[in-house]
C-alpha cells in the first residue's frame, strides 16, 4: 500500500502544481516571528520600518552563545503605485541583509537570523542598549561634565577596530555617525546600521549611485561634499574623527543644514581663522601624539588619512591610559589578526581577544 505524505503530489501533476505543493509545504514549515521571539516594547521607527525589543521565547533561550535579547528590524516592503502589489525590498535592506550575514566581529553588532513573514522582513539583532548620542546627551544634559579621556581613548579605539575589520573585509560603512555606534552595558562598541554599507575592489571603481545622499551631511568628507564619484574607505576615517570631536566638545563639530557655500559677504571679515578652536581641541585630546592622530583623522587630503588598521597602530594608543576592548581594564589592548590567509574581501572571524 503506497505511503502517503503531506504536501506532495502525483508524478502527473503540472509544473504549477508542484509549485503550488512547495510553496505550501515552506510556509508550513515556516516558523513566525511571535513563535520564536517574545516582543517586550517598541524601540524606534524610521522610514524603512520599525524595530522592537524582544527576547527568545523558544527552549535554550539562555544558551551561552546567544543573547538573551534581541533588537528586530522590521522592513516593510516598497509597493507598487496602485499600492496592492509588492515589488520587493529596498536596496538598502538587501545591502544590510547580504552584508551583516557575512560579518562576525566583536565590534559590529551581530545579526542572528533573518525572517519572512506576512510581506515583510524581520531581522533579528544582538539587543545593545546604548549609542554614542545617548553617551553625549547624557553628559550634556545630565552630568553636565565632558566625557574622560580615559573613556574617549577607548570607545574611539574598539570604533576603529570595527573600522579596520570592516575594510579589511572589503566594506565601506558610509553612514558613520553617533546614532549609528552602539555600546551595550559593558562597555562594548559596536557598529550598526549597514543600509547604506557598500563593497568595494582595488583598483577603485566608479562609486557613482542612486543613493544620492552618502553619510550624514556632519560627518560626511570633504570629497563626498564636493560631489567625488570615486571616493574610498577613508570617508569612514573622517568620520570618525567627527565622532570623536563630537565626544570631547559634546556637540557635532560641523554642523551644518545645507551644501553650499556661504555668501561673500559672510566670509569676506573672515581673514584669518582664529587659533582659539584649535588650541580648544589640542588640551581636550590630552597629548600632542592624541591630536596628531585626531588631525590625522580630519586631514582634507584623503590620502594622508591612511587607514583605521595604521590609525590603531598609532603612538597615542600605546600611552597611559591604554584601551580597552570595553570601558574595563584587562591586561593588554587587542590587536586586530586576521584568522586565515584568505583574501582581504572575503569575511573572516578574527581570533578571540585577550581575556
Amino acid at each position: 500500500m503506497p505511503s502517503s505524505c503531506e504536501g506532495c503530489v502525483p508524478a502527473s501533476a503540472s509544473a504549477a502544481d508542484v509549485m503550488r505543493a512547495y510553496r505550501a509545504r515552506r510556509q508550513n514549515e515556516r516558523h513566525g516571528v511571535l513563535s520564536r521571539y517574545r516582543v517586550l516594547g517598541f524601540l524606534n521607527a524610521g522610514t524603512y520600518g520599525r524595530v522592537y525589543k524582544a527576547e527568545d521565547a523558544r527552549p535554550g533561550a539562555g544558551a551561552p552563545d546567544r543573547p538573551g535579547l534581541y533588537a528586530i528590524k522590521k522592513f516593510k516592503l516598497d509597493r507598487e503605485d496602485d499600492a496592492k502589489t509588492f515589488r520587493g525590498l529596498s536596496q538598502s535592506a538587501i545591502r544590510e541583509i547580504a552584508l551583516n550575514r557575512e560579518l562576525a566581529h566583536e565590534n559590529v553588532c551581530r545579526l542572528w537570523e533573518v525572517l519572512l513573514e506576512d510581506n515583510a522582513v524581520f531581522l533579528v539583532y544582538e539587543f545593545v542598549d546604548h549609542d554614542f548620542l545617548q553617551i553625549i546627551h547624557h553628559y550634556l544634559t545630565v552630568l553636565r561634565t565632558p566625557i574622560g579621556g580615559a573613556t574617549i581613548k577607548s570607545l574611539l579605539w574598539q570604533l576603529l577596530n570595527g573600522i579596520s575589520y570592516l575594510h579589511a573585509n572589503g566594506i565601506m560603512h558610509r553612514d558613520l555617525k553617533p546614532a549609528n555606534v552602539l555600546i551595550n552595558t559593558k562597555g562594548v562598541v559596536k557598529i550598526g546600521d549597514l543600509g547604506l554599507a557598500r563593497i568595494y575592489t582595488d583598483p577603485l571603481v566608479s562609486l557613482y549611485t542612486s543613493d544620492m545622499i552618502v553619510v550624514t551631511i556632519w560627518y560626511r568628507a570633504p570629497e563626498l561634499l564636493l560631489g567625488a564619484r570615486h571616493y574610498t574607505p577613508v570617508i569612514d576615517l573622517w568620520a570618525a574623527g567627527c565622532i570623536w570631536g563630537e565626544l570631547l566638545a559634546l556637540r557635532p563639530m560641523f554642523k551644518g543644514e545645507e551644501v553650499r557655500m556661504p555668501p561673500k559677504s559672510k566670509t569676506a571679515p573672515l581673514q584669518v581663522v582664529p587659533k582659539t578652536l584649535y588650541r580648544w581641541y589640542v588640551d581636550r585630546c590630552g597629548t600632542s601624539s592624541g591630536f596628531a592622530l585626531f588631525d590625522q583623522l580630519l586631514q582634507y587630503d584623503p590620502e594622508r588619512r591612511g587607514t583605521a588598521a595604521e590609525a590603531l597602530q598609532h603612538p597615542w594608543f600605546n600611552e597611559a591610559p591604554l584601551p580597552h576592548i570595553t570601558l574595563f581594564p584587562i591586561q593588554s589592548p587587542y590587536t586586530p589578526e586576521r584568522a586565515t590567509d584568505d583574501p582581504p574581501w572575503m569575511a573572516t572571524r578574527p581570533r578571540r581577544p585577550p581575556v
